[in-house]
């Protein structure tokens, strides 16, 4: 299932394929996977909140502010299960969109997405390994899809969030497939963590642990703020030196019960 929606997450990927030149051999020797229900997950690990990310490309020492994201992670319940709830407010000078998903608190198992950017919308439920996906297209074609995933995967706008469930030390190694609606197959991430590190963003300092990456077409580091489990910093780099930044705005951080 194919359709012209860029969700947030899937932004970082988009730029940086776009540019991208031969894949980089990568190795995952000694890394565990981790999928949903993993007894290494705990969604109750990273504190809900309110805060925006500045998203800039960095292209031959060229910086392009791309746009910014407003994150609301929540905590819900539905149906007596305890839900948590991320909301995705792009503003950009392209458009803007907003990506609204759910996942299983205990074990971050996908449950819902729901995007809308540009007038283009698509709605995915997931049940299981069973994928169901609603697209409309700007332009107001229909597109519907079923699918049945060989394995449980990630919702791929939870990549940051998966980290932050994790029991970070240094050293921990694994690797984690995500679903991308443009992709027949997985999107797998590879995550190292190398060690804490303090941060400074706009005279705010706090202290994270860095957590290297390296997926299909380039590699990054998000940076996780030990307290809150919230990612505050993020650079992805394509093979040609094309670089995606996040940065988190301190003045707009607020967390939540």
């Amino acid at each position: 299932m194919r359709c012209a929606i860029l969700r947030k997450a899937e932004l970082i990927l988009i730029l940086l394929l776009a540019s991208a030149g031969p894949a980089e051999a990568q190795s995952t020797a000694g890394a565990r996977t981790i999928r949903p229900g993993d007894a290494a997950i705990d969604g109750a690990r990273i504190r809900p909140g309110v805060w925006e990310t500045r998203y800039v490309r960095v292209t031959a020492g060229q910086e392009q502010e791309v746009g910014i994201v407003t994150h609301e992670l929540t905590v819900l319940r539905q149906d007596g299960e305890p839900l948590l709830r991320s909301v995705q407010t792009f503003r950009g000078a392209r458009g803007g969109g907003v990506d609204t998903a759910t996942a299983v608190l205990s074990s971050l198992g996908p449950r819902t997405h729901r995007s809308n950017h540009g007038g283009a919308t698509l709605a995915l439920d997931f049940e299981g390994l069973r994928v169901r996906g609603r697209a409309v297209s700007a332009a107001g074609e229909h597109k519907a899809g079923d699918r049945t995933l060989d394995a449980p995967v990630f919702d791929s706008n939870f990549l940051e969030l998966v980290l932050g469930s994790l029991p970070l030390a240094e050293g921990l190694h694994v690797t984690i497939p995500t679903y991308v609606h443009q992709k027949p197959e997985p999107a797998w991430f590879e995550a190292r963590v190398a060690g804490q590190e303090p941060i400074a963003l706009d005279d705010v300092t706090s202290t994270a642990w860095a957590v290297h990456l390296t997926y299909e077409q380039g590699r990054g580091t998000f940076w996780i703020d030990t307290d809150s489990r919230q990612m505050v910093k993020g650079v992805m780099t394509s093979p040609d030196g094309t670089e995606i930044r996040m940065l988190r705005v301190p003045r707009t951080s607020q967390l939540l019960p």
